[in-house]
Protein backbone atom coordinates (compact mmCIF):
# COMPACT_ATOMS: atom_id res chain seq x y z
CA UNK A 1 0.00 0.00 0.00
CA UNK A 2 1.12 3.42 -0.95
CA UNK A 3 2.18 5.27 2.60
CA UNK A 4 0.83 8.23 4.24
CA UNK A 5 3.53 10.80 3.61
CA UNK A 6 6.76 10.34 1.83
CA UNK A 7 9.86 10.59 4.03
CA UNK A 8 13.27 10.86 1.87
CA UNK A 9 15.71 8.46 2.66
CA UNK A 10 18.61 10.36 0.73
CA UNK A 11 19.70 12.84 -1.41
CA UNK A 12 23.23 13.10 -2.91
CA UNK A 13 24.33 15.88 -5.77
CA UNK A 14 25.00 14.34 -8.72
CA UNK A 15 25.71 17.46 -11.44
CA UNK A 16 23.50 19.16 -13.79
CA UNK A 17 21.54 17.66 -17.12
CA UNK A 18 18.18 16.34 -17.84
CA UNK A 19 19.05 12.69 -18.42
CA UNK A 20 16.00 10.60 -16.13
CA UNK A 21 17.99 8.43 -13.92
CA UNK A 22 17.70 5.23 -14.53
CA UNK A 23 16.84 2.11 -11.59
CA UNK A 24 18.24 -1.21 -12.56
CA UNK A 25 17.82 -4.32 -9.68
CA UNK A 26 19.51 -1.96 -6.45
CA UNK A 27 21.56 0.41 -8.46
CA UNK A 28 20.74 3.98 -9.50
CA UNK A 29 22.43 5.04 -12.68
CA UNK A 30 22.81 8.95 -13.58
CA UNK A 31 24.27 10.72 -16.27
CA UNK A 32 25.13 14.31 -15.64
CA UNK A 33 27.58 17.25 -16.29
CA UNK A 34 30.53 18.27 -13.66
CA UNK A 35 33.70 19.90 -13.22
CA UNK A 36 33.80 19.88 -17.11
CA UNK A 37 33.21 16.46 -17.51
CA UNK A 38 30.34 14.19 -18.77
CA UNK A 39 29.91 11.77 -15.81
CA UNK A 40 28.02 8.50 -15.81
CA UNK A 41 27.55 7.38 -11.92
CA UNK A 42 26.46 4.17 -10.25
CA UNK A 43 24.43 5.02 -6.55
CA UNK A 44 23.07 2.28 -4.31
CA UNK A 45 19.60 2.62 -4.54
CA UNK A 46 18.91 2.00 -1.19
CA UNK A 47 21.52 4.14 0.85
CA UNK A 48 22.52 6.71 -2.07
CA UNK A 49 26.27 5.33 -1.91
CA UNK A 50 28.21 5.76 -4.74
CA UNK A 51 29.32 2.36 -6.11
CA UNK A 52 31.88 4.13 -9.20
CA UNK A 53 31.68 6.90 -11.39
CA UNK A 54 32.93 7.28 -14.61
CA UNK A 55 33.72 10.75 -17.13
CA UNK A 56 35.30 11.78 -19.95
CA UNK A 57 36.48 15.58 -20.47
CA UNK A 58 34.36 17.78 -23.00
CA UNK A 59 34.28 20.98 -23.91
CA UNK A 60 30.89 22.81 -24.92
CA UNK A 61 29.52 26.04 -25.42
CA UNK A 62 25.44 26.05 -25.43
CA UNK A 63 24.66 28.28 -28.34
CA UNK A 64 22.48 31.20 -27.67
CA UNK A 65 19.31 29.72 -28.17
CA UNK A 66 20.21 26.61 -25.96
CA UNK A 67 22.01 28.52 -23.15
CA UNK A 68 18.96 28.77 -20.82
CA UNK A 69 19.43 24.95 -20.99
CA UNK A 70 22.48 24.62 -19.38
CA UNK A 71 25.37 22.19 -21.00
CA UNK A 72 24.43 19.47 -18.93
CA UNK A 73 23.31 15.94 -21.13
CA UNK A 74 19.56 16.10 -21.88
CA UNK A 75 19.59 12.12 -23.59
CA UNK A 76 18.62 9.42 -20.87
CA UNK A 77 21.04 6.40 -21.02
CA UNK A 78 20.28 3.07 -22.34
CA UNK A 79 21.39 -0.30 -19.92
CA UNK A 80 21.09 -3.51 -22.61
CA UNK A 81 23.03 -6.72 -22.33
CA UNK A 82 25.02 -5.29 -19.09
CA UNK A 83 26.12 -2.11 -20.56
CA UNK A 84 24.64 1.12 -20.27
CA UNK A 85 24.97 3.64 -23.51
CA UNK A 86 25.06 7.44 -23.33
CA UNK A 87 24.31 10.03 -25.31
CA UNK A 88 26.49 13.18 -24.42
CA UNK A 89 25.58 16.87 -25.50
CA UNK A 90 28.02 17.19 -27.91
CA UNK A 91 26.91 13.98 -29.87
CA UNK A 92 29.37 11.56 -28.32
CA UNK A 93 28.03 7.87 -27.69
CA UNK A 94 29.58 5.76 -24.97
CA UNK A 95 29.33 2.38 -24.01
CA UNK A 96 30.21 1.29 -20.16
CA UNK A 97 30.23 -1.93 -18.45
CA UNK A 98 27.55 -1.45 -15.75
CA UNK A 99 29.00 -3.65 -13.13
CA UNK A 100 32.13 -1.54 -12.82
CA UNK A 101 31.74 1.54 -15.08
CA UNK A 102 35.02 0.72 -17.05
CA UNK A 103 34.60 2.61 -20.76
CA UNK A 104 34.54 0.13 -23.48
CA UNK A 105 33.85 1.96 -26.52
CA UNK A 106 33.28 5.64 -27.58
CA UNK A 107 32.45 7.59 -30.87
CA UNK A 108 34.55 10.54 -31.79
CA UNK A 109 33.95 13.98 -30.64
CA UNK A 110 31.92 15.78 -33.98
CA UNK A 111 33.78 18.26 -35.73
CA UNK A 112 30.80 20.27 -35.21
CA UNK A 113 28.52 20.24 -32.31
CA UNK A 114 24.97 20.20 -32.76
CA UNK A 115 23.28 23.52 -32.87
CA UNK A 116 20.53 22.72 -30.74
CA UNK A 117 22.43 19.81 -28.39
CA UNK A 118 22.19 16.35 -28.70
CA UNK A 119 19.04 15.06 -26.98
CA UNK A 120 17.76 11.71 -28.71
CA UNK A 121 18.01 8.96 -26.22
CA UNK A 122 19.38 5.61 -27.91
CA UNK A 123 16.97 2.80 -27.71
CA UNK A 124 18.08 -1.37 -28.45
CA UNK A 125 17.88 -4.88 -28.93
CA UNK A 126 19.38 -7.71 -29.66
CA UNK A 127 22.91 -6.66 -29.35
CA UNK A 128 22.18 -3.80 -31.49
CA UNK A 129 22.21 -0.12 -29.63
CA UNK A 130 20.50 2.78 -31.89
CA UNK A 131 20.29 6.44 -31.70
CA UNK A 132 20.65 9.47 -34.09
CA UNK A 133 24.55 10.45 -32.97
CA UNK A 134 27.01 13.28 -33.74
CA UNK A 135 25.66 16.49 -35.69
CA UNK A 136 22.31 14.75 -36.36
CA UNK A 137 23.26 11.99 -38.05
CA UNK A 138 20.94 9.14 -39.75
CA UNK A 139 19.91 6.43 -37.30
CA UNK A 140 23.14 4.53 -36.50
CA UNK A 141 23.20 0.69 -35.34
CA UNK A 142 26.12 0.24 -32.92
CA UNK A 143 27.00 -3.47 -31.92
CA UNK A 144 26.78 -2.89 -28.26
CA UNK A 145 29.79 -4.79 -27.36
CA UNK A 146 32.84 -3.04 -29.55
CA UNK A 147 30.62 0.18 -31.08
CA UNK A 148 31.09 -1.06 -34.45
CA UNK A 149 28.53 0.16 -36.96
CA UNK A 150 26.28 -2.44 -38.65
CA UNK A 151 24.14 -0.19 -40.52
CA UNK A 152 23.09 3.63 -40.90
CA UNK A 153 19.44 4.58 -42.13
CA UNK A 154 17.31 7.59 -43.41
CA UNK A 155 18.83 11.21 -43.45
CA UNK A 156 20.01 13.36 -40.38
CA UNK A 157 17.28 12.82 -37.14
CA UNK A 158 16.99 15.91 -34.50
CA UNK A 159 15.46 15.19 -30.90
CA UNK A 160 12.92 12.41 -31.27
CA UNK A 161 14.33 9.14 -29.67
CA UNK A 162 13.86 5.73 -31.49
CA UNK A 163 11.24 3.54 -30.88
CA UNK A 164 11.63 -0.49 -31.40
CA UNK A 165 8.07 -1.89 -32.30
CA UNK A 166 6.84 -4.75 -34.23
CA UNK A 167 4.50 -4.04 -37.06
CA UNK A 168 2.75 -6.29 -39.37
CA UNK A 169 5.25 -9.06 -38.40
CA UNK A 170 8.16 -7.16 -38.72
CA UNK A 171 10.65 -5.86 -35.97
CA UNK A 172 11.91 -2.38 -37.07
CA UNK A 173 12.81 0.25 -35.78
CA UNK A 174 10.67 3.61 -35.86
CA UNK A 175 12.46 7.26 -36.08
CA UNK A 176 11.49 10.58 -36.83
CA UNK A 177 14.33 12.18 -39.20
CA UNK A 178 14.58 15.74 -40.50
CA UNK A 179 11.63 15.43 -43.36
CA UNK A 180 9.95 12.03 -42.33
CA UNK A 181 9.36 9.42 -39.93
CA UNK A 182 11.10 6.03 -41.19
CA UNK A 183 10.50 2.32 -40.42
CA UNK A 184 13.99 0.68 -40.56
CA UNK A 185 14.34 -3.53 -40.46
CA UNK A 186 15.86 -4.14 -37.19
CA UNK A 187 18.39 -6.48 -38.26
CA UNK A 188 19.46 -5.32 -41.62
CA UNK A 189 18.95 -1.49 -41.61
CA UNK A 190 16.43 -1.81 -44.59
CA UNK A 191 14.13 1.36 -44.91
CA UNK A 192 11.23 -0.26 -45.22
CA UNK A 193 8.54 2.92 -45.24
CA UNK A 194 8.96 6.26 -45.05
CA UNK A 195 5.47 8.72 -43.98
CA UNK A 196 6.66 12.07 -45.04
CA UNK A 197 6.81 14.60 -42.20
CA UNK A 198 7.73 17.64 -41.34
CA UNK A 199 7.62 18.18 -37.67
CA UNK A 200 10.66 16.24 -37.55
CA UNK A 201 13.04 19.74 -38.05
CA UNK A 202 11.43 21.49 -34.75
CA UNK A 203 11.56 19.00 -32.35
CA UNK A 204 8.87 17.17 -30.03
CA UNK A 205 7.95 13.43 -28.40
CA UNK A 206 9.44 10.52 -29.87
CA UNK A 207 6.71 8.23 -31.82
CA UNK A 208 4.25 6.41 -29.92
CA UNK A 209 2.54 2.88 -31.58
CA UNK A 210 -0.75 2.23 -30.36
CA UNK A 211 -1.56 -0.97 -31.38
CA UNK A 212 -0.65 -0.83 -35.62
CA UNK A 213 -0.95 3.08 -35.31
CA UNK A 214 1.91 5.37 -35.38
CA UNK A 215 1.55 8.99 -33.71
CA UNK A 216 4.18 11.65 -33.65
CA UNK A 217 3.61 14.90 -32.70
CA UNK A 218 5.73 18.43 -32.71
CA UNK A 219 4.74 21.95 -32.53
CA UNK A 220 2.52 21.16 -35.94
CA UNK A 221 -0.05 19.25 -33.91
CA UNK A 222 -0.63 15.76 -33.84
CA UNK A 223 -0.81 12.72 -36.62
CA UNK A 224 -1.57 9.30 -36.37
CA UNK A 225 -0.83 7.26 -39.28
CA UNK A 226 -0.45 3.41 -39.83
CA UNK A 227 1.99 1.72 -42.12
CA UNK A 228 1.39 -1.72 -43.51
CA UNK A 229 2.65 -3.91 -46.04
CA UNK A 230 1.08 -4.69 -49.06
CA UNK A 231 2.68 -7.80 -50.62
CA UNK A 232 6.41 -6.85 -51.54
CA UNK A 233 6.52 -3.12 -50.42
CA UNK A 234 5.16 -0.73 -47.35
CA UNK A 235 3.08 1.66 -47.48
CA UNK A 236 1.89 4.23 -44.74
CA UNK A 237 -1.19 6.18 -44.62
CA UNK A 238 -2.91 8.88 -42.62
CA UNK A 239 -4.92 7.50 -40.13
CA UNK A 240 -6.04 10.99 -38.63
CA UNK A 241 -4.75 14.36 -37.56
CA UNK A 242 -5.36 17.49 -35.55
CA UNK A 243 -3.57 21.43 -35.22
CA UNK A 244 -5.33 21.69 -31.73
CA UNK A 245 -2.91 20.58 -29.55
CA UNK A 246 0.47 19.86 -29.66
CA UNK A 247 3.55 18.20 -28.41
CA UNK A 248 6.50 20.76 -28.33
Amino acid sequence: SWPQALKRQWKVDVGEGYATPLVVGDTVYVFTRRDGQEVLTALDAATGKERWHSGYAVAYSPSQPTMVHGPGPKATPLFLDGRIFTQGISGIVSGFDASNGKRVWQTREPAEHPFFSAAASPAGEQGLMLVHPGNYEPLTAYDVDDGTVKWMAGDGGFFMSPLVVTLDGTRQVVTVTQSAVIGVSLREGRLLWRYLWSGGGTGGSMPVAHGSTIIVSADTGVTAFKPARRGDTWVAETIWETKDVSMY
